[in-house]
């Protein structure tokens, strides 16, 4: 009977331990830590051997989980509650801890420049907006292998254009707390520049070409001769020949730098392409024999009749058929210019025509009659 007793009671209390609602625990890897810091939560809750249903968290900011082991990042300085709570097949429990984590700010950093960056060497003075105070700590790094560990640390020379990337690193050490910003300082050489060719041909637009400093976004250009352009690559044709200042003021009017540059372009006169043709008539096919009369240059023929040369005094042309030709020549002379000389219906071919008149047609006799070859 006594032993048939302790079993019954063996049942019992297994029973009840079993059917015993969870107790719900939890703990942090840190409880102090700045914003924007990870935090790793661990459910430490007893569950009795029941199943888990559910694992609540509420981190006081206003983000939740319901992962078992989470980790949150807190965005905002404060001291928050986190609220566990679990469900299991035997109940429910809750663990809430009162101002259990504390989240300190993070400073704040920030800094200005000043200083005109258009030639180097360039002299730039940092202004520290930063955070500042008993316990605040800086570190410069301006991007050029020079370094600060003062607050407003003395003005730093960039010896050569480039863009540096320039960091300052804010520590509060009573927390621990960081912070850092990074703005990129560009220092240019800036120059005015000008790709064009050196001389052009006069009533022929000559396209100029800036080739100002990387940046440049405002251009005034004078031609020399009282043209003006505002655009970046602009184009002149100039009336009469000579030579010319080209004058270019150029801009960056986001950090204000500014240069002037000047070029000389001198104008030429076209060529005066002629040419002279024998014979100018008769019957086909009919040999001509062009003489180019030009000056020095490169020559294009087109004779008319289908037939083109390159020659500076071609080989005899042959014409096969009858009609009237036009006769063109183009010529480029040794400054680039190009003008074209056509002589329209240089060469006839074809059967003569009996043709003539006179200055009578009747008369006494004797009577004298004019007779002219038409």
């Amino acid at each position: 009977m006594i032993r048939f007793i302790t079993v019954l009671l063996s049942v019992f209390f297994a029973s009840f331990i079993f059917a015993q609602s969870p107790v719900a625990q939890f703990s942090a890897n840190k409880t102090e830590v700045c914003a924007g810091f990870p935090i790793t939560f661990t459910d430490l809750s007893n569950y009795f051997g029941s199943g888990v249903i559910s694992t609540n968290w509420d981190f006081g900011e206003g983000g939740q989980s319901n992962a078992t082991n989470p980790i949150y990042t807190y965005a905002n300085a404060g001291t928050y509650q986190v609220l566990l709570t679990v469900i299991s097949t035997t109940g429910t429990d809750f663990e809430p801890k009162v101002g259990y984590i504390t989240v300190n700010p993070n400073p704040t950093a920030n800094f200005t420049t000043a200083g005109n960056g258009c030639t180097v060497p360039f002299a730039v003075t940092f202004g520290n907006t930063s955070s500042s105070g008993a316990g605040f700590t800086y570190n410069w790094n301006f991007g050029n292998a020079q370094t600060s560990l003062l607050q407003n640390p003395p003005a730093v020379t960039y010896n050569v254009a480039g863009t540096f990337p320039v960091q300052l690193t804010v520590t509060n050490t009573n927390t621990n707390c960081v912070s850092s910003v990074t703005k990129n300082l560009v220092v240019s050489n800036f120059k005015a520049g000008i790709t064009s060719t050196a001389q052009g041909c006069l009533n022929v637009p000559v396209n100029i070409t800036d080739a100002s400093t990387v940046g440049a976004n405002a251009w005034s250009w004078e031609s020399g001769d009282g043209q003006t352009s505002n655009l970046q690559n602009p184009s002149f044709t100039y009336s009469t020949p000579g030579t010319y200042t080209l004058k270019l003021t150029s801009q960056n009017t986001t950090s204000g730098c500014s240069d002037v540059i000047t070029k000389s372009i001198t104008i030429h006169s076209p060529p005066a392409p002629s040419f002279t043709a024998t014979p100018l008539a008769g019957c086909a096919p009919l040999s001509v024999n062009f003489s180019n009369t030009s000056g020095n240059g490169t020559f294009v023929w087109d004779f008319g009749n289908g037939t083109t040369s390159n020659d500076k005094n071609p080989p005899t042309k042959i014409y096969n058929s009858n009609g009237l030709f036009t006769v063109k020549l183009t010529m480029t002379d040794l400054n680039g210019c190009i003008k074209d000389t056509i002589i329209t219906d240089m060469i006839t071919v074809g059967p003569p025509v009996a043709d003539f008149i006179s200055d009578k047609i009747d008369g006494c006799a004797p009577v004298a009659i004019q007779f002219t070859d038409q």
